[in-house]
């Protein structure tokens, strides 16, 4: 564990003066954030014995609590290699280093088998994809007869962009945003992190509830899929249902609500 902290100390340097570091750097250290995921992906299926792929890992803490929750192995995927770096020192002499395993990609087509992981773990990685249908597609793909996709990701419908905390600025069709981002990114007194997320927008595709619908469905007989559960939240006990008509997530509860989630089965 001394060697996964020195190197999370290590990735983090550059940002060691920002009044937010100690949040960064408990982001890495504490799993303890990601136990409360593991438990209500536990409604739907028991990770205990389950081959499991963390889309996105990030570090790997999440992957880390599902092995320590009885998980049978831990696969990680992540486009930034200095992260996956991170995630193999974390394992790195653990109990666990024999069943983890993390690729890096190029963030659309996963370097796995087809049929091969029981449950799919998904917190907010779908919203920064190239292509949001062919990172649901691949994922499909990849996962197992009666396994899952658990899925979170930033409400499109909340009035307040979640990575930049700017109002509205998700809202706004991708050409006019990009060019309202470039122009945010000529002012001087930008933070390095505030810059650096701004960067990140730049032609992201921010997908609906309606629009992840819409793939599912498309995907659905191809792959044999039912969606097990869908509804808005923010990370309470409080849920809120969707819509059939699109126009009422402008207008209604959903728009309160932080986040999506979508629950999918493969039959």
């Amino acid at each position: 564990m001394e060697e996964f902290t020195h190197s999370v100390a290590e990735y983090l340097k550059p940002y060691q003066n920002l009044f937010n570091y100690e949040m960064m750097l408990s982001a890495h250290l504490d799993n303890s954030r990601f136990f409360p995921w593991v438990q209500q992906l536990s409604v739907y299926k028991d990770p205990s014995n389950c081959r499991i792929l963390s889309s996105g890992c990030g570090s790997g803490g999440d992957l880390f609590v599902f092995m320590e929750s009885g998980a049978k192995s831990a696969t990680g995927i992540e486009v930034d290699f200095r992260l996956a770096k991170l995630a193999k020192d974390r394992f790195k002499h653990s109990e666990f280093q024999k069943d983890f395993m993390i690729s890096v990609y190029n963030g659309l087509n996963l370097p796995l088998g087809n049929n091969k992981f029981d449950i799919v773990f998904s917190i907010h990685v779908l919203e920064h994809t190239k292509s949001p249908k062919t990172y649901l597609s691949e994922i499909f793909r990849v996962l197992k007869k009666d396994g899952i996709l658990f899925l979170d990701l930033p409400n499109r419908y909340y009035k307040i962009e979640q990575h930049t905390n700017i109002h509205y600025l998700h809202y706004l069709p991708v050409r006019i945003r990009n060019k309202y981002i470039k122009l945010l990114l000529r002012k001087n007194e930008l933070s390095d992190d505030l810059r650096y997320k701004l960067s990140t927008l730049i032609n992201f595709q921010i997908p609906s509830a309606a629009q992840i619908l819409k793939i599912v469905k498309n995907y659905r007989k191809e792959y044999n899929l039912v969606v097990e559960d869908v509804f808005f939240h923010s990370y309470s006990l409080k849920k809120t249902r969707g819509s059939p008509n699109p126009f009422n997530y402008f207008i209604g509860r959903p728009r309160r609500q932080t986040t999506f989630r979508i629950v999918i089965r493969k039959l």
